[in-house]
């Protein structure tokens, strides 16, 4: 719901999970993807395809992207 959304992007009840890349020939240089999850009332990790068509329904996405650019480098700055 909105409200669930506008709560959990409040409240900081997302995370940020850094994925390797992985290439199958040759050495590559330390490559990551950065993977967004919503945390529930229950604690459970939610996939996006449990959040972004709402996020995107109600127009919550601009605030999503901001939220995931801004701890996304907080992780980088301390790494």
């Amino acid at each position: 719901t909105y409200r669930g959304l506008c709560a959990a992007l409040e409240q900081g009840h997302f995370q940020l999970h850094a994925q390797p890349i992985r290439r199958l020939r040759g050495v590559a240089p330390d490559e990551y993807e950065v993977l967004v999850r919503m945390v529930d009332e229950e604690g459970r990790v939610l996939p996006p395809e449990q959040f972004l068509s709402a996020a995107t329904r109600y127009q919550l996405l601009d605030r999503l992207d901001q939220w995931v650019l801004m701890q996304a480098l907080a992780m980088l700055e301390a790494h």
